[in-house]
């Protein structure tokens, strides 16, 4: 990948600390997939870990063939939204239970958050 292609984000750590936290590929045929990031742009989640987890992020729900509701992220951009907030935002909700088909719910949601701030983090 060109270096030209990779965008740090407006406050990075030291250089040490951030590589493997993100980049942004402008050549990718896809960029920008998400619309409305008004930060760093981090395509190091391209296919979200979230996505068999709860989250906060906007989705919606769909059935597959097989009967199985699934979630629609293509509204969310909390894993693309700058280098390291959308790093630490994904690090902090890998602990979140796994997604049971539910719609989105505010008090779940509120909840979880609560919940997951309470555990040790471990970046």
């Amino acid at each position: 990948m060109a270096e030209a292609n990779i965008v740090a984000d407006d406050q990075p750590p030291p250089p040490e600390a951030r590589a493997f936290k993100g980049f942004t590929h402008r050549a990718c045929e896809y960029y920008p997939c998400h619309h409305g990031v008004r930060r760093a742009f981090n395509c190091l989640f391209c296919y979200c870990p979230l996505i068999e987890r709860e989250c906060p992020g906007p989705y919606r729900l769909f059935t597959d063939m097989r009967g199985t509701t699934r979630k629609d992220c293509s509204a969310c951009r909390l894993a693309h939204d700058g280098i390291h907030p959308s790093w630490a935002f994904i690090q902090r909700w890998l602990d979140a239970p796994p997604f049971r088909g539910q719609p989105q719910s505010r008090a779940r949601i509120r909840a979880l958050s609560q919940a997951l701030r309470q555990k040790p983090r471990t970046l």
